[in-house]
């Protein structure tokens, strides 16, 4: 069995680095987009998005038009253009706060966290959330504010959105995810594998399932269960074959158990 301590396992993982949540990584947006490290709660547009001269003729072919502006937002987006992106997304937003595509807010807020402006990101959220909006898309909101609060270490916040948001929609796999982090960081791992076990079930897509049972393997790591642990992170190469916590995982173990 490994001498490795808890807490260096935990930091090799990346679970124990400002406690942040692995939906909210260093990727730029633009990187993010049909990858397997994509944000899965802003996932990229559907279909194939203007590119930016596509949506400029589309924009002089329609000054001023809410949905004009929002594709020019989405080209520049796509661009990793953040700095263009923004002005477009908010004009769009200013014309019509409640007709814009809703995800406008969304991608608004992820180009202020590339940009290194998470109040603004906080911000925006939250003027979503004064909008009439179903349930879903308000458990999806208290998601991302739990994240920001979270990868801001304001825990205590992250904690109160992310309940929040389970009130809107008890499948919410964001918040399950988050507050399993959470609850991995205070050492209640019990507590952490319960909310886990539900994140990995609503979690929605691939690669979001694949971070949770990593997370699940650090667990197991940590109290020396070491075929558990292995399992958990096949499981996560299984659904996410580029999951890079999840190889040195495995290269951690399998030599231990012989496999």
């Amino acid at each position: 069995m490994r001498s490795a301590s808890p807490v260096s396992i935990l930091v090799a993982a990346g679970v124990l680095a400002g406690c942040s949540h692995p939906s909210r990584d260093n990727t730029p947006p633009h990187a993010k987009a049909g990858s397997s490290s994509e944000s899965y709660y802003a996932p990229p547009p559907p279909g194939r998005p203007l590119s930016v001269p596509e949506a400029l003729r589309v924009a002089a072919e329609h000054p001023g038009g809410v949905q004009s502006c929002y594709e020019l937002g989405m080209a520049y987006y796509c661009a990793g253009e953040y700095v263009n992106s923004v002005p477009r997304f908010e004009r769009a937003i200013r014309l019509s706060p409640a007709g814009v595509n809703t995800e406008a807010y969304f991608y608004l807020a992820n180009c202020y966290d590339a940009l290194g402006q998470p109040k603004n990101a906080v911000r925006t959220y939250q003027r979503l959330n004064r909008l009439a909006l179903p349930k879903h898309t308000r458990a999806r909101v208290d998601a991302c504010l739990g994240i920001e609060y979270q990868a801001q270490s304001d825990l205590k916040s992250a904690v109160a959105y992310y309940t929040l948001s389970l009130t809107y929609d008890a499948h919410q796999g964001a918040s399950l995810f988050g507050l399993g982090i959470i609850a991995m960081h205070d050492g209640n791992q019990d507590l952490a594998l319960r909310y886990y076990h539900l994140a990995a079930k609503y979690a929605g897509a691939p690669h979001a399932e694949a971070k949770v049972h990593v997370n699940m393997g650090v667990i197991f790591e940590t109290r020396g269960d070491d075929l558990g642990s292995l399992a958990e992170y096949r499981r996560a190469l299984e659904l996410d074959p580029s999951a890079v916590k999840a190889h040195e995982g495995v290269a951690r173990i399998a030599g231990s158990v012989g496999d």
